[in-house]
């Protein structure tokens, strides 16, 4: 064992030890991330199948698979011709896609409010399933302009630029003021936790009863985890290949 292995395993020791072990923990809840086994713990159901995930929320079998592949399919040869500005890890996976066109479609939101555009994947797949049910309008908060170009122009979309610093938290509270109560918010925006559970508490004020609430990311700190117990409800996780989303209905 190299001499930096035997530094880590005596640390390691010691922070076990108390009074250590309260204050590792405590920093580890605040700038670590989930494991999957506490995910578990808190939800309804934890499941890789969407429509799994959407039969539990919904109470209804729903099943948008066949159309969702042609939206996809038209989707993507548009999303080849706008040059990306961001990684492929920024981007919602497939699963992620099939869970909000079918929660859209099924729900037929008047307004849903998305926070993190990037490139506009999640953008293109909530508008298009706006688009399907005729009715309904999404806002959309980024921190930067030029994002989401894949919709530019698109007439149910606006997008907001929400302003960083000491003023972040007010700012978002007016825009979602501004905006009405959201039928259906999505969050993919930082994942930092003092971000992540202060939009979480923001949003959850501003929705709707019945409004349903989704999270790309839960995996990556413990805000999900503290938010969902300060809500006492129980969410319903979708396992990705490589992040975790979190669904839940507010009652």
């Amino acid at each position: 064992m190299s001499t930096r292995q035997q530094v880590k395993v005596i640390c390691s020791q010691v922070l076990r030890k108390w009074p250590f072990a309260t204050f590792s923990s405590r920093v580890a809840h605040l700038v670590g991330s989930a494991s999957l086994h506490n995910l578990y713990e808190q939800s309804r159901l934890s499941t890789t199948s969407p429509a799994e995930a959407i039969e539990l929320l919904t109470g209804s079998s729903v099943d948008y698979a066949s159309e969702f592949r042609d939206v996809r399919d038209r989707d993507a040869a548009r999303a080849a011709a706008t040059t990306a500005r961001h990684p492929d890890y920024y981007a919602i996976e497939q699963s992620t896609a099939l869970l909000l066109y079918a929660l859209v479609r099924h729900a037929k939101p008047s307004l849903v409010i998305e926070v993190g555009v990037a490139d506009g994947r999640s953008t293109q797949v909530i508008l298009s399933a706006l688009d399907a049910n005729q009715h309904g309008r999404l806002v959309s908060l980024d921190v930067v302009e030029g994002v989401g170009a894949v919709v530019a122009g698109h007439p149910r979309w606006s997008l907001w630029i929400r302003e960083q610093g000491r003023r972040a938290n007010r700012h978002f509270d007016e825009l979602l003021t501004r905006a009405g109560a959201p039928d259906l918010f999505f969050h993919d925006g930082s994942h930092h936790y003092g971000a992540q559970y202060v939009d979480y508490q923001l949003a959850w004020q501003h929705m709707n009863t019945g409004g349903i609430f989704v999270s790309d990311d839960v995996d990556y700190s413990y805000a999900f985890i503290d938010f969902v117990r300060s809500c006492h409800v129980a969410p319903v996780v979708l396992m990705e290949r490589r992040k975790a989303i979190g669904v839940l209905l507010k009652p």
